[in-house]
């Protein structure tokens, strides 16, 4: 469940970075709603380098807006491009991937 939800946390953080600071959205607000929502549930259980940038406070609020660009760590910047620019099936197979991710915690649970 760890590993799970580092990946849900990077892959919030890489969201957030683009909808706020690219105004770009490369997944539908119902997963990243529900990200936050399990990332809320399990958010004393797990660690993570840049969890730092995200307190309980945002996932309840469902938001990361208060983040500048300078705020997120230039490798979740890196990424957050290169899945920007990774053409639509490969956006398509990745928003498939968490909502697996997803379905895997609640199953866990």
């Amino acid at each position: 469940m760890n590993d799970i939800c580092k990946k849900l946390l990077q892959a919030y953080l890489m969201t957030s970075y683009l909808y706020y600071v690219l105004n770009v959205s490369v997944i539908l607000d119902d997963l990243y709603d529900g990200i936050a929502k399990a990332l809320l549930a399990r958010y004393d259980e797990f660690d993570h380098q840049h969890k730092h940038l995200v307190s309980k406070a945002d996932l309840e609020a469902g938001t990361l807006y208060h983040l500048r660009g300078n705020d997120y760590p230039q490798m979740i910047q890196t990424a957050a491009d290169l899945w920007m620019n990774s053409g639509a099936e490969a956006r398509e197979r990745r928003e498939l991937e968490l909502r697996q991710l997803l379905a895997s915690l609640s199953t866990a649970s």
